[in-house]
């Protein structure tokens, strides 16, 4: 199996060169948390500032089937990685799929948890469930022949079911204490506003408006979807 040669930060600059047509693509992998201080010879560098990043953000630099690649973690505690790898605007997100699976198995990564849409107008996701039951979105797209294709490839490759459903709605949601009804925050995505709602000790009620599922959340844990 081809494995990423993993590079300093001069190393990867020097190959660097503008080539016409080349844009990247960003992949999100749960990972180790120790994975890169225990299986990456070369250190990562700290681009927070330069970065203008958030939070503490590490990168790694690499080369993988002649194409550059880095990696950056957010937190040297986190589970998650996002990768930024070279890709040709020629190659669909179908066909990169070995490659997004090959990637998952040098970081001995159990699941991708995102990869990069550049369609607008989704009707169809690539899904899977975490550990509070909220359905993730991994991908989206027009065609579910796409989705439905991709997802076969992220199953046979990583220990996750993945499963394809409708796009998640384009609304903003609404997190709301459950007993006072105060606005504890605004959201642009349904997965993104229970994500949040499931890391509080509160029990909270989110929405976003009439004609749309109510989710109630207790503890971290999400309530059967109630519609109004």
């Amino acid at each position: 199996m081809k494995s990423i040669e993993w590079l300093t930060r001069s190393e990867f600059e020097a190959r660097l060169e503008p080539v016409e047509g080349l844009t990247s693509l960003q992949l999100g992998f749960q990972i180790k948390s120790t994975f890169f201080d225990e299986r990456v010879p070369i250190a990562g560098d700290d681009v927070t500032t330069e970065e203008l990043m958030p939070s503490s953000t590490h990168r790694w630099y690499g080369s993988f089937k002649k194409r550059l690649v880095f990696f950056d973690v957010f937190d040297r505690k986190s589970d998650q990685a996002l990768v930024t790898i070279g890709k040709s605007e020629r190659t669909s997100i179908v066909e990169e799929g070995e490659t997004i699976s090959l990637i998952g198995s040098q970081l001995d990564s159990n699941c991708v948890t995102y990869i990069e849409c550049v369609q607008s107008g989704a009707l169809h996701s690539v899904y899977f469930r975490d550990e509070h039951s909220i359905d993730i979105p991994v991908w989206s797209c027009r065609s579910k022949r796409e989705a439905e294709a991709l997802c076969e490839t992220l199953c046979r490759s990583f220990p996750m079911d993945y499963f394809v459903e409708a796009a998640e709605p384009d609304a903003t949601w609404v997190i709301r204490d459950a007993h006072s009804g105060r606005v504890e925050g605004r959201y642009p995505s349904r997965s993104g506003a229970l994500g949040i709602a499931c890391r509080t000790r509160k029990e909270l009620v989110v929405s976003a408006g009439d004609g749309f599922p109510v989710y109630t959340v207790t503890d971290g844990r999400v309530s059967t979807s109630i519609r109004k």
